[in-house]
């Protein structure tokens, strides 16, 4: 947030990385046996913060200090009871979503609107919501629910997409690309559709099966976008209109044996901020794949790191590329183009265990 990574300790509490190290936030204490599951910049100063099973608070990162009494005790008991999964912005407000629905607060931390199957919600449980910023005001807020999704309409009556539009399967990730909203889930990947009759999700049969765990919009040019889904076994390329590859095999300078081709697949993908036409993926190493003039190249391939499967990737305003994997959270220098220097954290450097 703002170039600062935090960390939840269940044992410590809020951590910071700062001089190389990981390190207890001012005040970071009081989320210790909290897990943090939600962070999202309230304003300059503070932070809002959802745990597992405690509810929402405001955090003062300048001085440590804690507003407990920002959501009132109703509506935090009602967080607790919905273990909280994540916290998002939308517009002036913020989404706090959970296993008990989704509920909107305003800045003075009171509820203005709560969904869940009442309001006729697809179910309780919402691990994440999608909400492009890049649009006007009227962007609808998508709901990832278990089995399907669910979409709220600012302008319009809530409206429910369910099993039967097409989805089969648990939801991982949403993107709108090119006007078309895709859905990453556990038996692959799936695009809206509407005509006259009606609207569904079809299911792109080239991904049949996979569990797509994430997707990005990859623009390496201002006037080229590709929507890049990720799964442990392929990286798919999808074009705006809506053709599909997968990305091993669009790579002009491949190496020569097969199992280092595996590496083009990982869980995430995330492109470079300061080289647009990069983006870097990885199942066990971290590949930089350019695209240029038409052609997918190799441009980086970054070895020796503990032989794990690698999870989240992000990198950060510094150049640092960060992973994580079940026992180590490793940074890259990006920066150094040849050989880049690596860093492995562990519990020496302030993480709270090195298991999974």
């Amino acid at each position: 947030i703002d170039g600062i990574l935090y960390s939840s300790s269940y044992g410590d509490g809020l951590m910071e990385y700062k001089n190389g190290t990981f390190s207890l936030a001012a005040g970071g204490e009081f989320f210790r046996e909290k897990s943090i599951t939600g962070l999202v910049a309230y304003d300059k100063n503070h932070l809002l913060a959802g745990t597992l099973g405690n509810g929402v608070y405001l955090y003062n990162r300048v001085n440590g200090s804690i507003d407990e009494d920002f959501v009132d005790k109703e509506l935090n008991d009602y967080f607790s009871i919905g273990n909280i999964s994540n916290i998002s912005q939308v517009e002036e407000s913020f989404v706090v979503s959970g296993f008990n629905g989704v509920v909107f607060i305003n800045r003075d931390g009171e509820a203005s609107e709560i969904i869940s199957e009442k309001e006729n919600l697809l179910d309780k449980n919402v691990p994440s919501i999608y909400y492009n910023k890049e649009m006007d005001q009227t962007s609808p807020v998508w709901i990832a629910n278990y089995m399907g999704i669910s979409k709220l309409e600012p302008t319009s009556p809530f409206r429910v997409f369910t099993e039967s539009s097409g989805i089969e399967d648990f939801v991982n990730d949403i993107k709108l690309f090119n006007e078309t909203l895709y859905v990453a889930t556990f038996n692959g990947l799936y695009y809206k559709s509407s005509t006259q009759t009606g609207t569904s999700f079809t299911l792109i049969p080239d991904t049949e099966g996979e569990l797509i765990r994430n997707l990005i919009i990859f623009k390496p040019t201002r006037y080229r976008q590709f929507l890049i889904a990720s799964s442990q076994f392929n990286t798919y390329v999808i074009y705006p209109w809506k053709n599909v590859s997968i990305l091993k095999d669009l790579i002009t300078n491949p190496p020569l044996d097969l199992s280092e081709q595996e590496e083009y697949a990982g869980m995430f993908a995330v492109q470079d901020p300061d080289k647009q036409s990069t983006f870097y993926t990885g199942r066990i190493h971290i590949v930089g794949v350019e695209y240029k003039r038409g052609k997918w190249s190799e441009q980086t391939r970054i070895r020796e790191l503990h032989d794990e499967i690698l999870l989240n990737k992000v990198i950060d305003k510094y150049g640092f590329l960060w992973t994580s994997s079940d026992k180590w959270v490793t940074r890259i220098d990006l920066k150094v183009k040849n050989d880049p220097p690596k860093k492995f954290f562990s519990t020496a450097n302030g993480l709270p265990a090195n298991e999974d």
